[in-house]
């Protein structure tokens, strides 16, 4: 109103503090707090399942291991048996027929041993994937 001019500031500080939410904060702790609990149920489930597949495919891998022993005696039988038909045909107490039904067996038996023997590396190649944690 007189023409003069005029400067002026404000500072200050704004606060606001609710004194009572609803407790929202509590109940929002609690959620959080039952949730880790679920959590950490599952993981416990998780481990306990993990553990007994681990024990499973355990179990797989020596039936495996038992079965390739088995295999391997079969197959020195079976190359014992080629032997012996080669001296008896070399002798001429045997035909080139029974020396062939001897050979084709004794490859049968190292398709079966080659065969057990790759069933056993991946058997545990699985049951290092599976026990080994993930990085």
């Amino acid at each position: 109103k007189n023409n003069v001019d005029t400067f002026s500031v404000f500072a200050g500080i704004r606060i606001t503090w609710n004194i009572f939410d609803g407790f929202n904060t509590k109940n929002a702790q609690i959620e959080a707090q039952a949730k880790v609990r679920r959590l950490e149920q599952e993981l416990k489930q998780l481990s306990k399942e993990l553990q007994m597949e681990a024990s499973e495919v355990l179990d797989s891998l020596l039936f495996q291991v038992r079965n390739l022993r088995l295999i391997q005696a079969q197959h020195a039988a079976e190359e014992a048996q080629y032997r012996l038909e080669e001296g008896n045909t070399t002798s001429g107490r045997s035909t080139n027929l029974t020396l062939q039904d001897a050979a084709l067996g004794l490859k049968t038996e190292e398709f079966a041993m080659h065969q057990a023997r790759a069933d056993l590396l991946m058997g545990l190649s699985d049951y290092y994937d599976l026990v080994t944690p993930i990085r």
